[in-house]
């Protein structure tokens, strides 16, 4: 009987921890270089960010950067989602409509083999519209994580 307990317990333990290792996030910092056009105003620069990739239910990519847009595969009512992700690469695109009418696209493309970037953003408010891309080069910010 004792023996059963213990199994029952290692079962019960080892359903969780598949949930529990894909709750862990990855931490990549990235240099990237982004273009900016608002009505035709063109910018440039170069910046170097910190991106967390989350994967529990939803993946979830987030940098810490003002200048660039989380994503996320978590759909909501006012988002639509198309998350085109595999093995080879994280790959989320979020649009959304805003109450004036206007349209905002948001894409981030990491491929996890390379460590590339890739962002594209593109909003078309009233009288204003704005086109942000960039690509960059990312590293693992812990080299104890072995994938991408």
């Amino acid at each position: 009987m004792k023996n059963f307990k213990y199994l029952v317990l290692a079962v019960f333990i080892s359903s969780f921890l598949p949930n529990l290792a894909l709750a862990e996030s990855l931490v990549l910092i990235c240099d990237i270089d982004l273009k900016n056009d608002t009505n035709g105003n063109l910018s440039q620069q170069k910046i170097k960010t910190r991106v967390e990739i989350s994967e529990a239910k939803n993946i979830f990519i987030s940098p810490d950067s003002n200048l660039l847009t989380s994503v996320t595969s978590k759909g909501s009512k006012d988002r639509i989602i198309n998350n085109l992700s595999d093995d080879r690469k994280w790959h989320l695109n979020n649009s959304k409509a805003t109450p004036s009418g206007g349209l905002i696209e948001t894409e981030i493309i990491i491929d996890r083999f390379l460590g590339t970037i890739s962002y594209n953003y593109s909003a078309l408010l009233t009288g204003q519209h704005t086109v942000v891309s960039g690509f960059g080069f990312c590293e693992k910010s812990s080299s104890q994580k072995k994938k991408f």
